[in-house]
């Protein structure tokens, strides 16, 4: 995959590439960024490394690192096959990045990545408490699903 503009030219979204891997370290071990992720605590450095091994090589799992126009690198976008057609969508955005619409951005290029694939529906699950989160999904178009596969999260889902 070539680098790609987001939709209004501020997100430049590329796959993942070994020298991000310090600044997803700092990321992973921000309270901030992972209170929302997982069990809400920041990643230790194994984890990390077996999930950067798990998105390198392009498999089920991947992972891309957008830059805004000055280069500076503000997040992160994941797409999991969760089955065939169905792909989870995933975003991080950098603290220092926060409130500038990045997280808006990253989902919509993560659906476009996903229509370009001929994937028909992409989901994503985000713990009742993270209301942004909530925000930028209804936002990016998708809906509350009717069967909820986790009891501690909701099951967002946007058909394509």
């Amino acid at each position: 995959m070539t680098p790609e503009q987001d939709d209004d030219g501020e997100l430049d979204v590329r796959p993942l590439q070994p020298d991000d891997v310090d600044f997803l370290r700092g990321l992973a071990r921000d309270p901030r960024v992972v209170r929302y992720v997982g069990d809400g605590r920041p990643w230790s450095e194994p984890q990390l490394q077996e999930r950067v091994r798990e998105a390198l090589p392009c498999s089920a799992v991947r992972w891309f690192v957008p830059r805004d126009r000055a280069g500076n690198r503000v997040g992160l976008l994941s797409l999991r096959q969760r089955a065939p057609g169905r792909v989870e969508v995933g975003y991080w955005v950098a603290p220092d990045h926060w409130g500038r619409g990045h997280a808006g951005r990253l989902l919509r290029r993560g659906v476009e990545v996903c229509r370009g694939e001929g994937v028909t529906t992409v989901v994503a699950r985000v713990l009742p408490g993270n209301a942004a989160s909530h925000r930028v999904l209804l936002r990016g178009g998708f809906v509350e699903a009717e069967h909820q596969d986790d009891p501690e999260l909701v099951l967002y889902e946007h058909q394509l």
